[in-house]
């Protein structure tokens, strides 16, 4: 299952390529053994932009009387 989920937050090509390299030979393997052979995966992140506030929206808030027995 660790290996399965290596292929699908990675490259499933990938690691098919190190499994099948790793069935080729007589050594013994495991989960750490494909991930070690694995290109760390790149991340990439979008871009945000900061959004416009209009403040005197707030400003209208703060000037609103608020009624202690309905809020």
């Amino acid at each position: 299952m660790r290996i399965l989920k290596l292929a699908a937050y990675g490259s499933e090509n990938e690691v098919a390529a190190v499994l099948e390299a790793l069935l080729a030979t007589p050594t013994r393997w495991n989960e750490r053994t494909v991930e070690a052979q694995l290109s760390p995966p790149t991340l990439q992140l979008p871009l945000l932009q900061a959004p416009t506030v209009n403040l005197s929206d707030y400003d209208q808030l703060l000037g609103m009387e608020v009624d202690d027995e309905t809020a």
